[in-house]
């Protein structure tokens, strides 16, 4: 059986644009919160974590970083003008005749104006 390397990592969550540790409240009072996962499971969910939040997608927004190691930056987000989603929300509701949801971006509303 092969034996995978466990390290503790503490988790992060993706906050407003920043990544912060996740704290947690116990009987001890607040600390980052901590699991013991091994280095393959933490680096695949990282990646995902990061690779969602540069493209503006809300589902893992956590991720794992080496006990005692400190990475924080800013994520640069795709920008939409609000003359665009603007445009492209008049285009769905032409194609549809309804509005279009709020949460969709330029992207998903072309991608479903084409697909029409």
């Amino acid at each position: 059986m092969n034996q995978r390397e466990i390290n503790t990592f503490t988790v992060q969550e993706y906050h407003r644009g920043e990544w912060s540790d996740l704290i947690i409240k116990d009987k001890d009072g607040k600390r980052p919160k901590t699991v013991k996962i091994s280095n393959e499971h933490a680096k695949l969910l990282s990646h995902d974590a990061e690779v969602q939040a540069k493209e503006n997608k809300r589902t893992s927004m956590f991720r794992y970083v080496l006990k005692g190691k400190k990475v924080k930056e800013k994520v640069e987000k795709k920008t939409e003008s609000k003359g665009d989603i603007k445009k492209a929300r008049e285009d769905y509701k032409k194609v549809f005749g309804k509005k279009a949801f709020g949460g969709w971006s330029i992207e998903q509303l072309e991608e479903k104006i084409k697909n029409k």
